[in-house]
């Protein structure tokens, strides 16, 4: 039986700034896209997260300031093996995070990326315009941007990293959301919407 759902995981170290910033806004930008009740299933989890934290109030803050509502019931949880499984694309922070997916799970390599990496190759693809519905418009995305990905121009590993603003003020926190918010409209631009 096929599964009609699209799962995304994002994923950082605590899951409690980058990737749980990233789950509410792909979840905002998909329900904006097709409706509340998509297809698609967004979550995230942390390599290093201690189970049940709130998200840090400065990250709930710029994804306010955004006008996106962070996701209401939100509590970290650490990456698992069981986690990676049900994924059908995950989505890092950073490279080292990507690492420990593939790490946990070696056959997840092949729709692993960073967030970064993943709207560069994503630049590359032209328009889905399959009369599908969402979910399977996600796996054609995940397969035009690998083949995409040969005609791209390799970057300094870093570049491919969204800085943790952990520690800092509230100027990094923005800063932050907006390269996140930035990416996922990256990754959605190639989808059609329903008219």
């Amino acid at each position: 039986m096929t599964d009609h759902r699209f799962r995304v995981l994002m994923v950082c170290t605590a899951n409690v700034c980058r990737s749980p910033m990233a789950e509410s806004a792909l979840r905002d930008a998909v329900a904006k896209r097709w409706g509340v009740h998509s297809s698609w299933v967004v979550e995230s989890a942390g390599v290093a997260a201690e189970t049940g934290l709130e998200m840090h109030p400065r990250a709930r803050r710029a994804l306010e300031l955004r006008g996106i509502e962070p996701t209401a019931a939100f509590r970290s949880r650490k990456l698992s093996h069981e986690i990676v499984e049900r994924a059908d694309l995950i989505l890092t922070a950073e490279r080292a995070h990507r690492a420990a997916v593939v790490t946990l799970m070696p056959a997840a390599v092949h729709h692993t990326f960073t967030l970064l990496q993943f709207a560069r190759m994503v630049s590359g693809v032209t328009r889905l315009e399959a009369d599908d519905e969402p979910a399977a418009l996600g796996r054609e995305l995940i397969s035009a941007a690998v083949e995409a990905r040969s005609h791209l121009q390799p970057l300094v590993g870093r570049d491919d990293d969204v800085p943790d603003p952990i520690g800092h003020g509230k100027r990094r926190f923005r800063r932050c959301a907006a390269q996140l918010v930035g990416s996922i409209d990256a990754i959605l631009a190639p989808l059609t919407s329903p008219e």
